[in-house]
């Protein structure tokens, strides 16, 4: 939509979350290892055999770019993690906040496995550790500079709203597909690459793995990612670092009003996805005048023949700079 055609482009070639959650030890003497909702897939191998998770970056630079305190002792961290069961040597462990647990409950687990620092609110006790008030919103900044801003090369296709967005997403990549891309998805019922799909337990997963996956996805050969985008994929940062090049919004219905109590959660005051767009944002026409109170923009009908309604599909161009569902 923003004049490539996918024949213009050359082929573009791991917990503690803040969802923590008493282990079922609780209460025994002992904790089970942490691991929020969602499950984190394994990294798969890249072109040539080389590591989805790539060279990294070093500590410092990960300090300086989110402004915390430069640890006395760098190190190399080659990808991230909020699950302590899933780290992989070099990972930075992230250490969120919840509201049972911290993250940090399970630092001597993650280290185990090969943290090699930690992003946390508090300093750990093992690892060197990015100490920032919100760790949470830094997290997608981070994993995006870990992975070398990989989501870069893809065009990615956002869907979001109430109802339907498993089902827009999916028919959406295989419209991409027959246009001529390379398409993974990123859905509540999976992550699908060009080399086969994993199962995903959220709508739209934490920080570290949306970053992890797509960098797979690229590496994988992958052109164009389309993803299924939860409010409380926003509201908690899940998407953070990335730019969509095509925001889709369905609708917003009864569910939403009794979740959030307040349209805030998709007010314009608030980071909500159509600020997160480079090009378009495509609304319902059952969300027109929401989209004309929200946007700044102007909205045209996009469909088949004079009159629109053969596809009730509306098209805003928008104009504002950077980072909505069921969890």
């Amino acid at each position: 939509m923003d004049g490539r055609g996918p024949r213009a482009r050359s082929a573009r070639r791991r917990h503690g979350s803040g969802v923590a959650r008493a282990s079922p030890g609780q209460g025994t003497g002992r904790q089970e290892p942490h691991r929020p909702c969602g499950a984190l897939i394994e990294p798969d191998l890249g072109r040539g055999g080389t590591s989805s998770i790539g060279v990294g970056v070093e500590l410092n630079e990960l300090a300086l770019s989110i402004g915390a305190a430069p640890p006395i002792r760098s190190v190399r961290v080659t990808g991230a993690s909020d699950d302590s069961r899933t780290v992989r040597p070099g990972d930075l462990y992230v250490a969120l906040p919840g509201r049972r647990a911290h993250g940090l409950d399970f630092e001597l687990e993650a280290k185990a496995r090969g943290a090699v620092a930690a992003l946390s609110d508090r300093a750990s006790t093992v690892l060197p550790t990015l100490v920032v008030p919100n760790p949470r919103r830094r997290v997608g900044e981070v994993c995006a500079r870990i992975h070398r801003f990989a989501h870069r090369d893809l065009d990615l296709y956002g869907v979001t709203g109430t109802n339907g967005k498993t089902s827009t997403t999916l028919l959406l990549g295989a419209g991409l597909a027959a246009a001529g891309d390379s398409v993974a998805t990123m859905t509540g019922i999976g992550l699908a690459g060009p080399r086969g799909a994993e199962e995903s337990a959220r709508t739209t997963p934490e920080a570290a793995t949306v970053h992890r996956t797509l960098r797979r996805f690229r590496d994988e050969g992958a052109t164009a990612v389309a993803l299924e985008v939860s409010s409380h994929a926003v509201t908690e940062h899940r998407v953070d670092g990335l730019r969509f090049a095509v925001m889709g919004f369905l609708n917003l219905t009864q569910d939403h009003w009794i979740t959030t109590e307040t349209w805030t959660v998709t007010s314009p005051r608030r980071p909500n996805c159509s600020r997160r767009t480079d090009r378009h944002a495509l609304w319902s026409t059952s969300a027109i005048r929401t989209a004309k109170s929200w946007l700044d923009a102007s909205i045209f009908p996009v469909g088949r023949g004079p009159r629109p309604i053969a596809m009730p599909m509306f098209a805003a161009r928008t104009s504002s700079a950077p980072t909505s569902e069921r969890p």
